[in-house]
């Protein structure tokens, strides 16, 4: 737990970090409100241990910047210490967000009570964050493939969508169909069929870039944002894949054929591209040309969906 102490007496200042590094933490100082406030925009700060009044900057104004600041994926145990032991003053920094408010004190044992429990609260923060980011992780992931779902698509296609616009950068899509899977279902059944969608994933991911997007877009299709990648370049990254499943060998006997797929690749193109939706619309014109054509190819998309 990494502690900031605040107070503009050095001897107090001096004193105080002894204590904190004394009891095991990992402390940082700083002579006032202004100061601190500077560490804390570089430094990660679980608790400030902070004098109430300080040219500059005050404690109390300290903990309301601090408070006004958070965004919910951090929090910072704030104490104030101060000579004032009247209830306005300790009234005063509850409202300012304070979470606890006690007399200086230059008691080893009070300082080990005060940051004890502001350790037991941090903890329960990380142990929340933790499980927040793990629940979000998981309402974004198709739990058959491991790989991100509609929502996750969604917010990375808007993302994507407003970078490559605002910086008039490159980026490319493609959508990957399993090849006469219906047929391989029925045959085999669906746990056969789920087996092969979770092969055919894992070398989807495994064949493209780490800061390429893989997602599952439906049923039996995948969708794969590239992105700062031309047509050309995404066409072959796409073959690529197509081929690496071919080796798969996968037998599809109903349909007397490997398992395969067909791929339709849009390059995002300003001019013809009035919304995400008419992207997507040229991506699976490309695939349906491909399927058309034979299946087991790469198609690119024409310059409007048909």
């Amino acid at each position: 737990m990494t502690v900031l102490v605040v107070d503009d007496q050095s001897a107090v200042r001096d004193a105080l970090c002894e204590m904190v590094e004394a009891l095991g933490y990992h402390c940082l100082a700083a002579c006032n409100g202004e100061e601190a406030w500077r560490i804390l925009q570089t430094e990660h700060v679980d608790v400030v241990l902070s004098d109430w009044q300080m040219p500059r900057m005050n404690g109390v104004e300290l903990c309301q910047r601090i408070r006004n600041a958070e965004n919910g994926n951090h929090y910072t145990y704030f104490i104030l210490l101060t000579g004032l032991s009247d209830k306005e003053h300790f009234l005063r920094a509850m409202e300012a967000g304070a979470d606890g408010c006690y007399e200086k004190c230059s008691n080893l044992n009070e300082i080990r009570a005060y940051l004890g429990s502001a350790e037991r609260l941090v903890n329960l923060h990380r142990r929340l964050e933790r499980e927040s980011q793990t629940s979000l992780r998981a309402a974004r992931t198709d739990p058959l493939t491991q790989l991100g779902n509609r929502l996750r698509l969604d917010e990375d296609l808007a993302t994507v969508w407003s970078r490559t616009k605002r910086y008039r950068s490159t980026c490319a899509m493609a959508i990957v169909d399993v090849d006469e899977f219906k047929s391989y279902n029925d045959q085999f059944g669906h746990l056969a069929g789920d087996a092969v969608l979770q092969r055919i994933a894992q070398t989807i991911r495994r064949n493209v870039r780490d800061v390429d997007g893989v997602y599952r877009y439906g049923g039996e299709e995948f969708l794969v944002l590239l992105p700062e990648q031309a047509l050309r370049q995404a066409v072959r990254a796409m073959n690529r894949v197509r081929k690496t499943i071919e080796q798969l060998s996968i037998l599809n006997t109903s349909a007397r054929r490997i398992v395969s797929v067909s791929i339709g690749v849009a390059e995002l193109d300003p001019s013809v591209d009035a919304s995400i939706d008419a992207w997507l619309a040229r991506a699976d014109a490309a695939l349906y040309r491909a399927k058309a054509l034979g299946r087991n190819r790469v198609e690119i998309a024409p310059s409007r969906p048909r």
